[in-house]
Order: structure tokens, then C-alpha cells, then sequence
């Protein structure tokens, strides 16, 4: 984050706490975070499977937080799924709620990408695409581009494919792989965050869902509130909506960095009206990491008013908590100390 925002947000205890703590390290510490770094980029069948089960608990911390509100019991649901393999999220929707359908889109395993593991008395009511989500064309570029760099139509935008009413839910959970044997796609991912191109795909989704009638609700996985990107599209979200809020979930996530932003009725809030000129700028910002391949330094232009730092704070007060209390817990259990 920029030090003139950050300063207007370091004083909150927790978030103060929490700087030291996340800049703690020890040799002990160091070789705990490698080991774990080495396993998630390598996963074995019996840990797949693991972690498919895991993010069934992880979803429904998020579905109980927001008081079982993403999805109607009472009436068919369409969701999308980014990044959905091995597919807990998807898995848990399905079951919790038999009248829902979805839509997944997944790196190849022949990419690095991980297996779909959804069960398969569930396959029937699920379309998995498998694809390279920074393969999509997110902006209209020549003819002799898409050929070139081997960009392919992002598939939603055929009505056909979604239907009438577009998606209820649309998740966006997906992270980049340690490896890829994609110099452009390592490029995109060793420059900046990949929750630009989250945002940006969400968006447009929630746009044609808007368009027929039918407004979303997003719930995007992002890393640090503190983070200016993530404040940044805290803020796109929060004006575009009609309700959000900031949720870390105790199991998997309580010692990462990591937290879930949800966003209901997006395009419906107060700056709604704007929905389609943040997704203008969110997709010039993929061409110029992606297309034009000089990413380097490239943000996300998005001013954050002074105004909105008490709102900032509101919102992200519950996961600095969370994560100051497990990281205090979790390094005296281990012995780490600081």
C-alpha cells in the first residue's frame, strides 16, 4: 500500500500487531512456510482430496457469515466458479442447495492445473470449461493478436452458454501456480497480483447478469486489506453494491493473508452507473500486462478518497482480528516465538 494511505490506517491496534507479526521469521519458521510452499505446488492425490474437502468448510464460513444469504433455497441458482478445480466450492453450493447449477472454468491438468474432484452424482448439474483464464480475450484486440499470442473469446459472452438471467453468484477463488511452463502468463503473474484479471472477468459477468435483470453477487479471494490493490477493488466493489463486507475464514486461512470480499447486487449500488466504465479500465489494464507484455510497473488506477479510510477500516477490522489472534496463537504452539 502507499505509504500516505497507509499511514491514515496503521492505527489500528490490530493492524499494527499484525505488521510485526507478518515481518517475524526464524530459521524454524522459514523452513515450515518452504515446506508448505513446496507441497501446495506439488499436491498429491490424497492431498487433492484434502484440500476438495477443506474448501467445502471454507465456503460455508462464508455462507454462514453472510447468514446463508449467496444462494436461494427456494429457487434455481446458476453460479461461476473461476478457478474452481478441485471444485470444494462448487461441491458445497451443489449439495447445499439441489436446485443451483453451475459453471466452472479450470486450468488443464496438463497445464499444472489440479483435477476436478467434484462427486459425480453432482457432474450432472456442472459444465466445467477447461481453459487458461489469462487466455481469455478480456479486451477487442486485432485479429493478428488473438492469432499470435493464442487468445481464445471469453465463453459467457454467448447468451446461449448463461441463459436468460445471467449468474446469481460468481466466484472468484483461483490463484496462480507456483510454476507454469507460460513465460507470458509467469510474466503477467511475477508483476502484478492476479486479482486484477479476477476482478475484471467477475465483473463483466455481474455486467450481462445486470443487463438481464438479474444482478450478482461476487465473492472474490484477496490478500491483505492493507494491500493497495485490494482496497482498491474493496472500494470499486463497495460503491458498485448495495451490500459487502470482509470475511476471513478461521479454517485454512486464519494465519494467511488471505480473506474473502463479498458483494451483493453489484451495479445497484450508489456509483452502480459506473460499473461499465471500471470494467473499460480493469480490461485496458490486462491488454497493457498481457498484449503488450510490459507489465512491469503497471497499477491499477483507482484514487482512494481520504473519506473512504474510516469505511476501510470498518470493513477490514474483523480479518486483521482474526489473523493477529491465530498468527499470536499459532507461533506460541509452534515455538515460533517472536
Amino acid at each position: 500500500m502507499d505509504r500516505n494511505l497507509l499511514s491514515h490506517i496503521s492505527g489500528n491496534p490490530d493492524l499494527k500487531e499484525l505488521k510485526s507479526l507478518r515481518s517475524f521469521s526464524s530459521p524454524g519458521f522459514k523452513a515450515h512456510r518452504d515446506f508448505q510452499k513446496k507441497k501446495a505446488a506439488s499436491p498429491g492425490e490424497e492431498d487433492q482430496k484434502a484440500w476438495f474437502n477443506n474448501m467445502k468448510i471454507v465456503f460455508r464460513e462464508i455462507d454462514e457469515y453472510c447468514n446463508f444469504s449467496l444462494v436461494s433455497p427456494k429457487r434455481p441458482c446458476r453460479f461461476l466458479d473461476l478457478g474452481c478445480c478441485p471444485g470444494g466450492f462448487s461441491s458445497y453450493i451443489l449439495q447445499q442447495y439441489p436446485l443451483s447449477s453451475g459453471f466452472g472454468i479450470s486450468l488443464p491438468v496438463e497445464d499444472g492445473g489440479h483435477r476436478l474432484l467434484l462427486e459425480e452424482v453432482l457432474k450432472s448439474q456442472f459444465t466445467l470449461f477447461w481453459a487458461n483464464l489469462t487466455r481469455y480475450e478480456l479486451s477487442r484486440l486485432p485479429t493478428r493478436l488473438l492469432h499470435q499470442k493464442d487468445f481464445r473469446p471469453f465463453p459467457f459472452n454467448n447468451n446461449d452458454l448463461v441463459g436468460s438471467f445471467g449468474f446469481d453468484l460468481i466466484i472468484a477463488d483461483g490463484h496462480p501456480l507456483r510454476h507454469t511452463t507460460d513465460g507470458e502468463v509467469a510474466h503477467f503473474i511475477n508483476w502484478r497480483p492476479p486479482h486484477c484479471l479476477s476482478a475484471s472477468i467477475a465483473l463483466k459477468c455481474a455486467a450481462q447478469s445486470l443487463s438481464a435483470g438479474s444482478p450478482s453477487t461476487i465473492v472474490i479471494k484477496l490478500s491483505k486489506p492493507d494491500r493497495t490493490i485490494s482496497t482498491q477493488i474493496m472500494y470499486l466493489l463497495d460503491i458498485l453494491s448495495t451490500w459487502v463486507c470482509a470475511m476471513k475464514p478461521v479454517f485454512v486461512h486464519a494465519t494467511r493473508s488471505t480473506f474473502y470480499f463479498v458483494a451483493s447486487e453489484v451495479g445497484c449500488g450508489t456509483h452502480g452507473q459506473m460499473l461499465p466504465v471500471f470494467i473499460d479500465g480493469l480490461c485496458s489494464l490486462w491488454r497493457e500486462l498481457i498484449v503488450e507484455n510490459d507489465g512491469r510497473g503497471r497499477q491499477l488506477q483507482l484514487e482512494i478518497q481520504d473519506i473512504y479510510l474510516e469505511r476501510l477500516n470498518e470493513l477490514a477490522a474483523p480479518v486483521w482480528k482474526v489473523e493477529r489472534a491465530s498468527l499470536e496463537g499459532w507461533y506460541q504452539n509452534e515455538k515460533f516465538a517472536p
